[in-house]
């Protein structure tokens, strides 16, 4: 159950947060309901979930993790909201030409000539490197990965490094957030090796279920999916 601070528990990966937040302080405002609201990567949410290191109500995950918390027993089964899909792109410094990703073997030529080529060790991380060796550059690109432990780190990373050629990888939305930083989004991955992760929302066993229901309720409304698609979420 909510603990007696917070009337309603969200956590949630980092890709969704704009859209998360936007929905839950209008939940929020509507229901009255005090919320506190966590974000951390797909490892972190199976470690605190699994291991029950946290005992809030709802969760915006991965469909992949969601389904190894209801393998686990940690979710309810037989409830999910949809929240979206974000796809996979490519940063660069905002400053840096144009890199040439509009087909695979435009990327991979691309990849060969960087200095530095970056991702995470999350849910997208795992992605671009099943890519890379997918591609056959596991070795070429050997001494040039800079694998980071968030998606934020990833483009921290690459915008302090606009002196060399590098390439990075996260979630279009946490790009396009965090541009400020000094990076551009430069485009989603070309043709078969484009990927979209897919979140949904769920209540966690032991949760609130009342309160964490009615906010998976307001996801499937008209105003959750204008806020959603504002963020730049499918």
């Amino acid at each position: 159950m909510a603990t007696s601070e917070f009337d309603l528990e969200v956590l949630s990966g980092g890709a969704p947060r704009d859209g998360v937040v936007g929905c839950l302080d209008a939940f929020a405002a509507a229901s009255g309901l005090r919320t506190d609201l966590q974000f951390a990567t797909a490892p972190v949410l199976r470690k605190k979930v699994i291991d029950g290191e946290w005992a809030g109500d709802a969760i915006v995950a991965p469909l992949p993790v969601l389904d190894a918390f209801e393998g686990a027993d940690a979710i309810l089964a037989d409830r999910r909201a949809p929240v979206g899909s974000i796809r996979a792109g490519v940063v660069v410094p905002v400053d840096a030409p144009d890199p040439k990703i509009g087909t695979p073997e435009e990327l991979r030529q691309t990849l060969l000539a960087a200095d530095m080529v970056v991702h995470n060790v999350a849910s997208s991380g795992i992605y671009i490197k099943s890519m890379i060796e997918g591609m056959g550059l596991a070795a070429d690109l050997a001494d040039k990965i800079v694998c980071t432990p968030t998606g934020t780190a990833v483009i921290e990373t690459v915008a302090q490094n606009s002196g060399v050629t590098v390439i990075g990888f996260g979630q279009s939305t946490e790009i396009q957030r965090q541009a400020h930083l000094g990076v551009r989004l430069a485009g989603p991955l070309p043709g078969k090796l484009a990927k979209s992760t897919t979140y949904a929302a769920v209540i966690r066993a032991g949760g609130d279920e009342v309160v964490a229901g009615q906010f998976l309720a307001f996801l499937e409304t008209a105003a959750a999916r204008e806020i959603l698609t504002a963020a730049g979420i499918e």
